[in-house]
């Protein structure tokens, strides 16, 4: 597989579905889910983005992230083209 675009980007490839991570809070405490209760799977699952947003600001819990670091909240196209070789 080759992922090829005009811009910068990010992927990663996993064999747990995105699903998987994202349970409410209830199935977390009902099921006390941690990383060793995912399921893995035969299959690849490829998350593709475009651009990420700081994760916190300089005290990690609460402040925004910096300036530099906080994508507007604008329409944003972009286009990544997947290429499977034999």
């Amino acid at each position: 597989m080759r992922f090829t675009s005009k811009r910068l980007f990010s992927f990663s490839a996993s064999s747990v579905a995105s699903d998987q991570y994202h349970k409410n809070a209830e199935d977390v405490k009902k099921y006390n889910l941690h990383p060793t209760s995912l399921q893995h799977s035969d299959s690849v699952f490829v998350n593709i983005d475009f651009l990420h947003r700081g994760v916190g600001g300089t005290n990690s819990w609460g402040e925004a992230p910096l300036p530099e670091y906080i994508i507007p909240w604008l329409d944003y196209q972009y286009s990544v083209t997947v290429e499977f070789e034999d």
